[in-house]
């Protein structure tokens, strides 16, 4: 096996657990986000799991970029699913993408 099948089984087993790992505390309920998460911990859980069986999973350079940034973002918002559907999110990939490095409040 390559370093991008275990590279992109790291970066899938980091999406599942950050997911797995997200307390609400006290955030609005949303079922069909619940139902999101649920189905990207499925998925991106079922590749170490593949991989660790032998089960042949096809991975290219892509596939472990995509893999990387949603698992930047994920931790940026520390796994809450529905701040990456917010226009105004302040995330560190929003913050990244806006061209600041810190949160600071708006000015007047």
């Amino acid at each position: 096996m390559t370093y991008l099948v275990w590279i992109n089984a790291l970066l899938c087993l980091l999406i599942a657990g950050r997911l797995v790992a997200f307390r609400r505390d006290g955030a609005t309920y949303r079922p069909w986000v619940s139902w999101l998460a649920y189905v990207i911990v499925v998925a991106a859980g079922s590749v170490p799991i593949r991989v660790l069986f032998g089960v042949p999973v096809p991975v290219d350079v892509s596939t472990v970029l995509i893999n990387g940034l949603v698992c930047l973002a994920l931790f940026s918002v520390r796994g809450n699913l529905m701040a990456l559907f917010r226009a105004d999110a302040h995330s560190l990939i929003c913050q990244l993408l806006e061209g600041r490095r810190h949160a600071r409040p708006a000015s007047r």
